[in-house]
């Protein structure tokens, strides 16, 4: 079929600028890395992509429908993860040429997960969707060619066969059919209009404005620790719109991932997609809750069906969570932390899981991993609206913590209950789930002995409530 052995064409080409830009890291050649930046942006963003995305694609799916429907929304997931790594290593990349600390590492990083990334997006989407284009489209060969060329002439997106009304319920595990999920209803008006169920997967379908996904990129996903098969992993950062900014960790011991607060439904198919990129050929064994809150885990569901992994959260939530859709065949993996915590063995490397009760949640848990020092305090430390990763100035920062801590922790005694047990520990960063982390034992002592005298919560209750006196 020679519109799929265009596109063979084309990744062949891919590869060859993936090796450049590898070759181009050791030693660090800023110069020699301009070129293959540039190339990958013009594919991803423009002739490439829309062949696949505007003409193949719509092709497959009004043949063979729900066969090619899975398949596709992974490709063009991966597709906005490739872009995103692109944009971050640009933007890396004239950090670098301005003097900034780390740039380069950033560029280094962004420049390798791209490459990975990619060459197993290649791999899959040739022995997948290219082989059923194969079968099921050589009659539409010359149509999808020429279609292909209206692409490359026109700077808007050509005009394709219309939406079915209607996509009936998708069969995500056609092979397990007593885990199968029931994906949304989604009419043609609205787009994303009423749904007979909400699931992470189809909520994906609601993709973010061209400036949002820009944004997307300029927090990169960083390398905490590693070494000896233990990495630490802050993922990029998906959160976009009224949401929230939210951190998603990923720990790994040799080829064993544990995935802490891994966030809502509409970041979970860009945090499953470089987790599953981090993990490479390892598996998931983990998912870590440390509270009940929307942005924690929202998508458990999802993670509970694409993964085999166990998921963690407090004893006085198990009952709760189902309330977010939780399968009753998947219950018996949602497991309950007693009140003082437990350890969990990663694949021979311990994680201490911590109360931190009413720190905001009163059934609140954290993650200490003694093998990288690494404490993972949720939202205990966060800092809203900051556009940094890591706090370069203590008192500069304590603005950004200060009204979250008043308001949502519950006060002092707890707080300090907190730092009495956080001083046994042997920590080298604080991980929030929101904001910039702290980094050096200098540092982690400073917000120690912030949050130690901190007036919060009901400390601040002075005066009995009052009944509201203005109408909405």
């Amino acid at each position: 079929m020679k519109a799929v052995q265009e596109l063979r064409e084309e990744h062949r080409r891919v590869e060859l600028m993936l090796e450049q830009a590898v070759a181009s890291l050791e030693p660090f050649d800023k110069a020699g890395l301009a070129a293959p930046l540039s190339f990958f942006e013009a594919v991803y963003e423009g002739q490439h992509e829309r062949k696949e995305e505007e003409v193949l694609f719509p092709a497959l799916a009004a043949r063979l429908g729900e066969m090619a429907a899975g398949p596709i929304r992974v490709m063009e997931k991966e597709h906005r993860l490739a872009r995103a790594f692109v944009r971050a290593a640009r933007h890396s990349l004239e950090a670098a040429g301005r003097g900034e600390p780390g740039a380069v590492a950033r560029v280094i990083s962004s420049v390798r997960s791209h490459s990975d990334l990619v060459r197993s997006h290649i791999r899959r989407e040739e022995t997948v969707l290219f082989v059923l284009a194969e079968r099921a489209l050589l009659d539409e060969d010359k149509e999808i060619l020429a279609r292909f060329r209206v692409v490359l002439g026109s700077p808007k997106p050509i005009d394709l066969p219309e939406e079915p009304e209607e996509i009936d319920t998708v069969d995500l595990h056609p092979a397990k059919k007593h885990e199968a999920t029931q994906v949304v209803r989604l009419r043609k008006e609205p787009r994303h209009g009423p749904a007979t169920m909400l699931d992470a997967r189809a909520l994906a379908a609601d993709e973010p404005t061209a400036s949002e996904d820009t944004a997307l990129a300029a927090k990169v996903g960083n390398v905490l620790f590693e070494n000896n098969g233990h990495r630490v992993v802050l993922l990029h950062d998906f959160g976009r719109g009224l949401s929230v900014q939210a951190n998603q960790y990923l720990i790994v011991h040799d080829g064993a991932g544990l995935i802490l607060d891994p966030g809502g439904p509409k970041v979970y198919p860009d945090v499953y997609a470089e987790t599953m990129l981090r993990l490479g050929d390892g598996q998931l064994r983990y998912i870590f809750l440390s509270h009940q809150d929307p942005d924690i885990g929202t998508s458990l569901n999802a993670w509970l069906m694409d993964t085999k992994a166990d998921a963690y959260v407090s004893r006085l939530w198990v009952r709760f969570l189902p309330h977010y859709g939780i399968d009753r065949l998947l219950e018996k993996r949602l497991r309950g932390i007693p009140d003082d915590g437990l350890i969990l063995d990663l694949n021979g490397a311990p994680i201490e899981i911590l109360p931190a009760h009413f720190l905001h949640s009163p059934g609140n848990c954290q993650i200490y991993d003694p093998t990288s020092k690494v404490l993972f305090t949720g939202d205990l430390g966060a800092g809203i609206g900051v556009d940094y990763n890591v706090v370069p100035d203590f008192e500069a920062h304590v603005p950004y913590m200060l009204g979250f801590h008043q308001r949502y922790m519950a006060g002092n005694a707890a707080l300090r209950a907190w730092v009495a047990m956080a001083r046994q520990l042997d920590v080298e960063i604080i991980a929030p789930q929101h904001g910039a982390m702290f980094k050096g034992r200098a540092m982690v002592n400073k917000f120690l002995d912030w949050c130690e005298g901190l007036q919060c919560g009901l400390d601040l209750v002075k005066q009995p409530y009052r009944r509201p006196t203005r109408t909405a």
